[in-house]
């Protein structure tokens, strides 16, 4: 479907109060991955004839909307100041880190002539959302000239809208990302301005620390094979391995083109959206605990197990995780392995990635026009990965696994997810 749409403005919107600039060293979890990830929230409008005089008032409403959730971003931008800020490569170490300059965030307002019911169900993924979040420059040669958050308000024919953001997940995990939209939503509704979720901890120290601290007896060798935190990533053996830079210049160009959806083996990679009913979740839960095969299950359990085992299918040489408990330790094993001079990991797309956005309310994001109802994500930086979601449009509860797969194996990855038999 094409989605034509009228840019309004582009503007940058800058913290109501500046502060004093600043660098935050990033870990090599952050770094890992510093491509924007991007997310459509959609608000439906109840109303959805107007006539000429109904429509003029509209969008004289839907204008203050827009210009109520700018004020709310300068404002929220105070303790989320890093947002507003600039990626670049430390000369010393080579390293990506957070320019805290206020240099602000891109911020879009656009008019489409469509309706939302005219793109089908919200959540599934089309070509056409691209236009629905504002576009990074492609031809930059340094990192610093592209921002870390950006965000494009689109206002729809039948008076709905919609919310695309996008953030560098160098920045914004999961849970980072849903507290800066909540915070900000909580402002634009005119509701308490500052609040203790609105207080975020940027501070990496605690992972850094894993990596500097002169107790540490990993720090005297140079080589990952030299050290004992290999046995962080020894349960990988096997899998296909790719050599990852520790130098981060290699951003320096790739940053803006991780909006393509590229299948590595020349054919179509395919963006879907499986479903899954509440109902179902729960007898499984149920029949795991009382066949005795765990004492314990949880909902992202169960959608794991089902994401694994349909990967399985496609990718043969697909493997789990093996490690049982993931302890402080462990993970602190896994920011020394980053910072290596010589790091290997496996290929992302060998392995089974599982995002668990379940616990996350979308639906609580109200900034003022209503609740969400319903989100899509668009392109990520590794398309395989699935992302667990509840389905906001199935009003007795249920759960999505949106997930990126080659288009000669889709129809074997619907009819086996739908297999719900094996238990």
């Amino acid at each position: 479907m094409e989605l034509r749409l009228s840019i309004k403005e582009t503007i940058i919107v800058k913290p109501l109060q500046l502060f004093k600039r600043q660098t935050i060293e990033l870990s090599g979890l952050d770094r890992i991955s510093p491509a924007i990830l991007y997310t459509v929230f959609f608000y439906k409008s109840n109303d959805l004839t107007v006539n000429d005089e109904l429509f003029t008032q509209g969008d004289i409403d839907r204008d203050d909307h827009v210009e109520r959730a700018k004020k709310a971003l300068q404002k929220v931008l105070i303790p989320w100041y890093p947002a507003a800020g600039r990626f670049r490569i430390n000369e010393g170490s080579g390293k990506l880190e957070i320019d805290c300059n206020n240099q602000g965030v891109v911020f879009v307002s656009a008019v489409a002539d469509s309706k939302l019911e005219e793109l089908g169900r919200l959540h599934e993924y089309k070509t056409c959302y691209e236009n629905l979040v504002p576009v990074l420059f492609p031809e930059a040669s340094d990192v610093s000239e592209n921002p870390i958050a950006v965000i494009q308000i689109t206002r729809f024919a039948c008076g709905g809208i919609a919310i695309g953001f996008g953030g560098s997940h160098a920045l914004f995990d999961g849970i980072g990302a849903f507290n800066f939209l909540s915070s900000w939503a909580h402002i634009s509704s005119g509701k308490d301005e500052y609040s203790e979720t609105m207080q975020p901890n940027h501070s990496r120290d605690a992972l850094l620390s894993a990596i500097h601290s002169p107790n540490s007896s990993h720090t005297a060798a140079a080589s990952i094979y030299e050290q004992d935190h290999i046995t962080a990533i020894q349960d990988l053996y096997g899998i296909p391995m790719q050599a990852m830079a520790s130098d981060d210049r290699c951003w320096e160009t790739a940053l803006a083109k991780f909006r393509q959806v590229d299948d590595p083996q020349g054919g179509v990679l395919e963006l879907v959206n499986l479903a899954m009913a509440k109902e179902t979740i729960e007898t499984w839960k149920r029949l795991a605990i009382e066949r005795g095969k765990l004492s314990k299950c949880s909902t992202f359990d169960v959608l794991c197990a089902h994401v694994w085992k349909n990967n399985l299918y496609m990718k043969p040489s697909a493997k789990s995780n093996k490690q049982n408990e993931i302890t402080d330790e462990y993970i602190k094993l896994y920011v020394r392995a980053l910072e290596a001079s010589d790091k290997f990991f496996p290929s992302m797309r060998e392995l089974t990635i599982v995002a668990d956005w379940t616990r996350f309310p979308f639906h609580a994001l109200d900034f003022g026009w209503g609740k969400v109802s319903d989100a899509a994500i668009l392109s990520t930086p590794v398309p395989e990965t699935a992302f667990l979601m509840l389905n906001l449009e199935e009003p007795a509860g249920g759960f999505l696994v949106r997930i990126g797969i080659g288009r000669q194996y889709l129809h074997d990855l619907i009819s086996n997810f739908n297999n719900l038999n094996y238990i």
